[in-house]
């Protein structure tokens, strides 16, 4: 689609217009894949993958929307008292989520014998592909047995930082017989874009500096998208959805990934590590916590840098509101399950296989790594809070079991030709 689409500016623009007012019908389903993956023809004689779960309607069924999760506040159940944070005495009401439970095995099941009107899947929209890797779970190439997948979560003109990831960490002798891929996943330039989003009662102001993208991709992005393409041909490893790559599609980006990995790598890793781009991995520390953790229990890790707390942030009396500030409408209670911060987390094949079932069946919520904090609870998940992914970069002995550091500190903590940790 990419190469058809970035020919010159005004077939951009209309493969924009095009992908704004999809229509996902007449689907064919490719030989070699389950029924999960469908191609569908446009009118520009391009095709394109829909990887979202295929439901369908079974009228005799009387679903009452079991499987979904929706934002609302049920009963007073919901309503629980606790402590106040700040006094041991006085006690408070406080609202603390506590999401429907959601058995992965039974869904599937409930999914084959087919779904009410009632209880169709409430965030099951299509997943668009626009552009596969082949360096990793390439459909065309024979699977192989890998000991981790490692999926970064990249934005559309971040080209610096890929480059830099390539050049850094993902090169092959760092990592020796550690049998490793790596994938960046990102999305579509925005014509026209802004700085300023507006949702329920909240502003926010990327401070991104949308004139000086304009100058430099020309306002309809034709130029970053034809450079995507460019540096996804050259390299291989770009996993691309269809969606609007803005800070707000956070969480389409990332059940993209869960459904490209649940559908084309399945059975090739017992782990996966979602990682950020402002961020790198040390590969000798990554080795060892990977061989560290038990083989019999692999594919159920979860684990990273735990947020406890866990408070949603709300509309503020300023101008602006912080980017991740949600309303009450948009999410009642004042705490989410615990999460992941979104600097990087393991988690084993089998959770990403179930997560990728319970985010259909779950509200969307544009604050990811809240909505996975969510899905994890769903499916009665612990987090294990790991040192490994610490943010606290200060102490010296921390860079010799890190697994991800920041990306503007690397340089100073270790020496890329040999991956030896550096003694200052």
């Amino acid at each position: 689609m990419l190469s058809i689409c970035t020919k010159s500016e005004q077939k951009w623009l209309q493969c924009v217009d095009q992908l704004n007012d999809l229509s996902t019908t007449n689907y064919v389903k490719l030989s070699g894949f389950d029924g999960s993956v469908r191609l569908f023809h446009t009118p520009f004689n391009y095709g394109l993958l829909d990887i979202q779960i295929p439901f369908t309607i079974n009228n005799e069924k009387q679903m009452n929307d079991m499987l979904n999760e929706r934002y609302v506040l049920s009963n007073s159940s919901d309503v629980i008292a606790m402590s106040d944070v700040n006094s041991s005495v006085e006690t408070r009401k406080r609202n603390v989520h506590h999401p429907k439970y959601f058995n992965a095995t039974e869904a599937l099941h409930v999914i084959e014998v087919g779904l009410s009107d009632d209880g169709m899947p409430v965030n099951g929209g299509s997943i668009i592909v626009v552009q596969l890797p082949t360096s990793a779970c390439s459909p065309t190439k024979p699977p192989e047995s890998l000991d981790l997948i490692v999926i970064v979560k990249s934005c559309i003109y971040c080209f610096d930082k890929r480059s830099y990831a390539r050049d850094t960490y993902m090169k092959s002798h760092l990592w020796k017989d550690f049998r490793i891929r790596f994938v960046f996943v990102v999305g579509l330039p925005t014509p026209n874009e802004t700085d300023v989003y507006h949702f329920d009662g909240v502003t926010v102001n990327l401070g991104r500096n949308a004139f000086g993208l304009s100058k430099l991709y020309k306002n309809s992005r034709w130029i970053a998208a034809k450079k995507l393409y460019d540096e996804s041909r050259k390299f291989n490893d770009m996993l691309v959805g269809s969606f609007h790559d803005t800070y707000f599609n956070l969480t389409s980006k990332m059940m993209l990934s869960y459904r490209w990995t649940t559908t084309f790598c399945k059975g090739q890793t017992p782990l996966y590590l979602f990682v950020d781009d402002d961020y790198v991995l040390l590969p000798g520390n990554t080795i060892r916590l990977v061989r560290s953790l038990n083989a019999s229990v692999l594919r159920s890790t979860v684990g990273g840098l735990v947020h406890y707390t866990s408070v949603v942030a709300r509309p503020s009396k300023e101008k602006f509101d912080l980017r991740w500030a949600v309303s009450v409408n948009e999410y009642p209670w004042d705490y989410y399950p615990p999460y992941f911060y979104g600097i990087g987390y393991l988690l084993g094949s089998n959770i990403v296989s179930d997560a990728s079932v319970a985010m259909a069946f779950t509200q969307s919520l544009r604050i990811d790594d809240s909505f996975l904090g969510i899905v994890l609870s769903r499916l009665n998940r612990t987090l294990t809070n790991m040192k490994e992914f610490s943010m606290d970069e200060s102490t010296p002995k921390t860079k010799y079991f890190l697994v991800i550091i920041d990306i503007d500190t690397a340089d100073d903590i270790i020496n890329w030709k040999t991956g030896d940790i550096m003694n200052h």
